[in-house]
């Protein structure tokens, strides 16, 4: 079989796609808590412009969270036609005896959890969108709930120092308090 000139420019288009996406992963869950400290800071700074802002906020959450699901999807598409995994470290703490190194790890298992934990969480905020609407702590609890997602999130990148039981330890000392954000102290304020 022939490849004819437009097919290898877009075979080429596509590898250079691919290790784009690759490089800019780490975005993932940083959109998501990127939203959480913009409506945190709004809320502590200037709450009576971020409550009258609240359906402008409520849809840069959720764009926000829509570009997450985009590049999950993105990855996942690019791991289930066969490409190897992606895998990108770099030194965090060096010193004589000692050095810890940060990274993540894209296999075919993470960007089906990538997958499956954004899109879970967009679809969570835009239902979230319409009930909430006309609830005075609606700003609050997007802020939350996008903290939440990026606790969430954040696994399922198999984090090269720690992808055993503490980094799973670690995980929930942040996601407990979260959730009782969301749950319990939502109606005392």
């Amino acid at each position: 079989m022939k490849i004819r000139k437009g097919q290898e420019f877009f075979f080429l288009f596509l590898q250079n796609m691919e290790q784009l996406l690759y490089q800019y992963a780490w975005l993932i869950p940083v959109f998501p808590l990127f939203a959480s400290f913009t409506l945190g800071l709004g809320l502590i700074s200037f709450r009576k412009a971020t409550q009258s802002l609240r359906r402008d906020l409520g849809f840069f959450t959720i764009a926000l969270l829509g570009l997450s699901v985009i590049l999950s999807v993105s990855i996942f598409f690019f791991q289930y036609f066969g490409t190897s995994t992606y895998q990108w470290e770099m030194e965090w703490v060096v010193s004589q005896n000692f050095s810890l190194e940060i990274g993540y790890l894209l296999d075919p298992l993470s960007s089906i959890m990538l997958v499956v934990v954004s899109t879970v969480g967009f679809l969570v905020m835009i239902y979230t969108d319409e009930y909430m609407a006309y609830d005075e702590g609606y700003v609050r609890f997007f802020g939350y709930l996008s903290l939440f997602l990026f606790i969430n999130v954040r696994p399922s990148f198999k984090y090269k120092p720690s992808p055993n039981l503490h980094f799973l330890g670690t995980n929930w000392y942040v996601f407990i308090p979260t959730y009782w954000f969301l749950v319990y102290s939502f109606n005392s304020w």
